[in-house]
């Protein structure tokens, strides 16, 4: 009964917390008073973040007074009279991770003899998209000159139409990672097993941002341009599950509400925040134990994420 009460009290404490998804890992706890020390990678290689939309328009008239530009060591000078501009633009910042990779070392201490109480200290690196741009527009001068190096190549009136596309994505640089969490189990009969696992995880990682633009219709081209910035990524899970052994194996499935918390900071000083775009997720794994000492654990994640997980632990 006293370990029944425990394992409510965790997970009443939990609940309130907004939460993400990591490894539970091992599905056992390890007793009062003992530590072990293991070593755990995840991979997580798809995980969708809720979209910022953004949309808008914009319009101008009057006259382009002679101006002159230098392109690439080339004299270019253009002049407009009687000119429109107008067009409509659709942005989606949207950071979906596309690869996150997070060795770790993973320290755990039996607070009680049916609760552990773990650390987490490791890295990370991966690489995210960013998001999307399109705007279409449309312009027209009554008289419109364009001279390069001196020589007139056009002078009449124009009527053009062009569409921009922009994407942009992000390489995360490896970052310092740690987290800490709980782990409750309560024995049922039969070798069943009814446990819960929750965890917060921490890491901030600088990164390298790199957009295209494509410009296509009337006028035609591409370009690229690279900015650097940091994201800050705060993810804590809850994790009930239920497990069975049998003989060396304890094979285990579980349920999780999770939420993952983005703050993306450009070098320019442009924050954004970002959260996960679904919170429920199942995962299924299974245990192995080789002896007394030492254990190996592989988990896959889905629905929310999909991800997966694989280490090994001894016991002291």
């Amino acid at each position: 009964m006293k370990r029944l009460i425990l394992l409510s009290l965790v997970t009443l404490l939990c609940l309130p917390l907004a939460v993400y998804a990591a490894s539970i890992g091992k599905t056992e706890t390890i007793g009062q008073g003992k530590w072990d020390i293991g070593v755990d990678t995840e991979l997580i290689f798809d995980r969708d973040i809720k979209a910022k939309l953004y949309s808008g328009s914009n319009s101008w008239s009057g006259n382009i007074s002679p101006t002159e530009i230098d392109y690439e060591g080339i004299k270019i000078e253009i002049e407009g009279t009687g000119v429109n501009l107008s067009g409509a633009w659709n942005r989606a910042d949207r950071p979906d991770i596309d690869r996150l990779s997070r060795p770790v070392i993973k320290i755990t201490y039996g607070l009680l003899d049916n609760l552990d109480f773990y650390l987490k200290l490791g890295l990370s690196d991966g690489k995210t998209k960013g998001g999307n741009l399109n705007a279409k527009y449309t312009g027209s001068a009554t008289n419109f000159k364009i001279k390069i190096e001196g020589e007139t190549i056009y002078d009449g009136a124009v009527n053009v139409s062009a569409n921009l596309d922009a994407n942009w994505r992000y390489k995360l640089k490896n970052a310092f990672l740690y987290g800490f969490g709980l782990k409750g189990v309560y024995p049922l009969e039969d070798n069943w097993l009814l446990g819960i696992d929750t965890s917060y995880i921490r890491h901030r990682n600088s990164y390298s941002g790199n957009i295209s633009y494509t410009l296509s219709g009337d006028l035609s081209g591409q370009a690229e341009e690279t900015w650097k910035g940091k994201m800050t990524f705060e993810e804590w899970q809850i994790a009930p599950y239920i497990a069975k052994k049998i003989e060396n194996f304890i094979p285990y499935f579980g349920v999780k509400y999770s939420d993952l918390r983005l703050e993306n900071k450009q070098s320019g000083g442009e924050k954004n925040k970002f959260k996960a775009d679904d919170n429920f997720g199942v995962f299924l794994g299974t245990d192995y134990k080789i002896n007394d000492a030492w254990a190996l654990n592989f988990e896959a994640r889905f629905i929310d994420e999909t991800a997966i997980s694989f280490g090994g632990t001894y016991r002291f």
